[in-house]
């Protein structure tokens, strides 16, 4: 992602219904975490996760490739690193969990960022990461923003389980609006991030929330969402056992 889209997520991220709709489901998963716990918040843009994070009292660690994302979160007080997520300046177990939001489809090798967050993420670690879910929906929108795919369910699990990850939970997010979505980006120039009019943008947040509750998680959308964990190695249970 460029400076001035990053710059743009940043203006919209306080109040657009598609950055609060996600801020919820993040702070549901979160909330499930032991307080202190070590969070690497990888690829975290301009930072606004990171601060919803440590809010719950989570000992939160930013990781974020674009020197121009690290300035504005450095002017919001967070120590970031910026850093690559195929090569962390981190050791190896650090964290007790990963969150990973909208980032693996802008990294051309997503395999070996995949690899590097299994490495810092200790035996038994939670991780939820997200991607945009649908080829079919790739549109100037995903040229704009530098996207390298959209992926299916079933390309997000075989990534994740293949660096051996095991996965809990997997759904969807914006399933009725997908119809909509996608005639929309047919027809954009370039990256469709904007100010929604104040009712829209109310109607639409409710809407996500709502659908969110329902079975129609189960359905492809516009967002794949997993959740799961590190699987703990033979080495790791032996020594737990001595």
């Amino acid at each position: 992602m460029n400076d001035d889209e990053i710059l743009l997520l940043d203006r919209l991220e306080a109040n657009h219904w598609w950055y609060r709709n996600r801020k919820v489901a993040l702070r549901y998963w979160a909330n499930n975490l032991i307080q202190g716990s070590k969070v690497l918040d990888a690829g975290s843009a301009s930072g606004a996760n990171t601060l919803l994070l440590e809010s719950l009292d989570l000992n939160v660690t930013s990781i974020e490739m674009s020197e121009y994302g690290c300035e504005l979160q450095r002017k919001k007080g967070i120590p970031v690193i910026c850093g690559d997520l195929c090569n962390m300046p981190c050791d190896d177990n650090s964290f007790d969990a990963i969150v990973c939001m909208d980032v693996l489809e802008h990294i051309q090798g997503d395999d070996l960022a995949v690899s590097e967050l299994r490495r810092v993420l200790r035996p038994g670690g939670k991780f939820l990461i997200t991607v945009p879910e649908d080829m079919r929906l790739w549109s100037q929108h995903d040229v704009s923003v530098n996207h390298f795919r959209r992926y299916s369910r079933k390309d997000i699990c075989k990534l994740l389980e293949e660096a051996d990850f095991e996965i809990e939970s997997v759904w969807s997010s914006n399933v009725s609006l997908k119809p909509l979505i996608k005639a929309f980006r047919k027809k954009s120039t370039g990256s469709d991030l904007e100010t929604v009019p104040s009712l829209l943008n109310w109607l639409m947040l409710v809407w996500a929330n709502l659908e969110r509750l329902t079975f129609l998680r189960n359905f492809s959308g516009v967002t794949v969402w997993v959740t799961g964990k590190k699987r703990a190695s033979i080495t790791s249970i032996e020594s737990l056992r001595k």
